[in-house]
């Protein structure tokens, strides 16, 4: 099987359709990695305004 821009083709053991389109799976895979970089993102700032709220109550206990 040969990858070929917008073209579907049988998988080699002739269960179901498999996409041969190198850019649609050069694209996913750029997707796929932008999207587990965001997601590592949105869990640092998480931590750090779990962090930041600590301090706060700390600074605000300290200041009483």
């Amino acid at each position: 099987m040969s990858i070929v821009n917008g073209q579907y083709d049988r998988s080699e053991n002739g269960v179901g359709l498999v996409n041969t389109d190198s850019s649609a799976y050069k694209s996913a895979i750029a997707r796929r990695k932008q999207d587990k970089y965001m997601k590592g993102l949105e869990k640092r700032l998480e931590n750090l305004e779990s962090a930041l709220d600590l301090l706060q109550k700390t600074v605000k206990e300290i200041t009483k």
